[in-house]
Formats: C-alpha cells, structure tokens, sequence
C-alpha cells in the first residue's frame, strides 16, 4: 500500500510539473 500511495504521489507530483512547465514554456 505505502509503495503504491508514493507511486501515485510521484505521479501526480510529476504530472503538474510537466502541465507547469508547458504553461510556462510558453
């Protein structure tokens, strides 16, 4: 359970840096 909630922490954390990042990339 813990290794699958930082799985899915690191990907949504991972995820908005891209969304971030494009945005800014701008």
């Amino acid at each position: 359970m813990t290794i699958a909630l930082l799985i899915a922490l690191a990907g949504s954390l991972a995820a908005m840096a891209v969304i971030v990042r494009r945005l800014e990339h701008r």
